[in-house]
Parts: structure tokens; sequence; C-alpha cells
């Protein structure tokens, strides 16, 4: 199975929700363990917390999250 979700948010700390969201939506097409699941949205949540912290004012948060065959691949 292939899927992907791209997601472009403010660099706003207030959206970060998004990125988790968006990641636990797309992991329900793989077999992920719950603790994966877990590191996997605190490195997501890390990844764009760097992004809005280093962006400035008025810049965008690029997230894609896709998956294929039983694998994740996210792109911060």
């Amino acid at each position: 199975m292939t899927a992907a979700i791209q997601l472009a948010f403010p660099a706003r700390p207030e959206y970060l929700i998004l990125a988790r969201l968006a990641l636990t939506g797309i992991a329900r097409a793989v077999p992920v363990d719950e603790s994966v699941l877990s590191d996997l949205r605190l490195a997501v949540t890390e990844a764009c917390g760097n992004a809005v912290r280093h962006g400035g004012a008025g810049s965008t948060v690029r997230l894609c999250c896709r998956v294929e065959g039983e694998e994740i691949e996210i792109t911060v």
C-alpha cells in the first residue's frame, strides 16, 4: 500500500499539533508498535519545532509523510 500526506502550515508553535495528527493518521496504514509511533511523534514534533524556531517570521513548515509497503518516510 502507498499513501502520502503533504502538509504546509505557518511556522508557529500552535500548528505543531497538525504534524503529530498527520503522522498518527497515516501510521494507521502500517502495523506500528505504539512505542515506535510515540518515538516517531516526538521526532516529528522536534523537527517541526526546529523549523518553527529557525524559520523566521512569515515562513512555512512543510511536512510529507509517505507510506510505502511497511515503511514510513517523513520529510520536514
